[in-house]
């Protein structure tokens, strides 16, 4: 499988994700909670398929993943379910400039094979920016500088945890057995978060086990679960962390073709769409 392929099909999951949950219009945290335990319930499934590195710091970036990332997902469903999956979407160019800076500052070398070559340096940096650019534009009026304030904090934390993830992966490592394991302890560790959450905020278990929030939830939390082990083997495969984020970034393209398709009237902009995958392509060209 090649990098862009699973960063494909990751994308596709997420924006099942997304438009999932704006058709559910859940609480934020509480189906952060509920897909948290029907992602992990999944996952715990294909428990016999995982693979435990003994790399100490494998479990620092679950760590950071389970805590730091999982404290963004409430606000990102929260603003799903009132606006669109497009305002959501809006923290991937941050987390793709992220992920690109931080892995050349962890691996110096990477930076330098590249600066090395001129020609793939402006493709790559191009495609970089006009993917981002694309995804702003996409749809007119979807979103303003508040919306990209609550969006920012997502990019960056998750451009940094996809930057790190790459650095720790060990070649030897299965890829996708180690991304299983990795997003079943992300999950689970996500669970604890969110419930320490749910019960300062006095949420008792009790009123989240209704069997509407729990189904809802193991649909938001399969397709979450999906994404991650998918991404994860992008990210691996990829020559750096950022490149795949150039393929999930077109989430909101495939949430209008969705759209057009069931006769859903959609004002997103079939220039911008077509910037991406002109983008994307560039980059699988200029990356082979």
């Amino acid at each position: 499988m090649s990098w862009a392929l699973a960063a494909l099909f990751c994308s596709f999951f997420l924006a099942a994700k997304v438009e999932a949950n704006r058709h559910f219009r859940h609480n934020g945290l509480e189906l952060a909670f509920t897909g948290a335990l029907g992602g992990g319930a999944v996952l715990l499934l294909l428990l016999p398929w995982a693979y435990l590195p003994a790399d100490g710091y494998f479990y620092a970036v679950v760590a950071l993943s389970g805590i730091g990332g999982t404290l963004t997902v409430p606000a990102l469903l929260d603003l799903a379910a009132r606006q669109s999956g497009r305002v959501t979407s809006m923290y991937m160019p941050v987390a793709v400039f992220t992920a690109f800076l931080s892995y050349g500052l962890l691996r110096p070398e990477s930076m330098e094979a590249l600066l090395s070559d001129t020609g793939r340096m402006t493709g790559v940096l191009g495609a970089l920016f006009f993917a981002g650019f694309a995804v702003q534009f996409i749809r007119r009026n979807d979103a303003g500088w508040r919306h990209f304030l609550v969006v920012l904090p997502a990019g960056l934390i998750y451009g940094a945890l996809d930057a790190l993830y790459k650095y720790v992966f060990d070649p030897s490592y299965p890829m996708i057995g180690t991304g299983i394991a990795y997003a079943f302890l992300t999950y689970l560790l996500a669970i604890f978060v969110l419930a320490g959450i749910l019960a300062r905020r006095g949420k008792g278990m009790r009123a989240l086990m209704t069997k509407k929030l729990l189904v809802n939830g193991l649909i938001i939390g399969t397709l979450g679960a999906a994404a991650l082990v998918l991404c994860t083997a992008a990210l691996v495969l990829a020559p750096n962390p950022a490149y795949p984020g150039v393929i999930t970034i077109m989430v909101p393209l495939w949430l209008m073709i969705y759209n057009r398709a069931r006769g859903v009237p959609d004002n997103a902009s079939p220039l911008a769409g077509a910037v991406m995958v002109v983008a994307a392509l560039s980059l699988i060209w200029f990356t082979r």
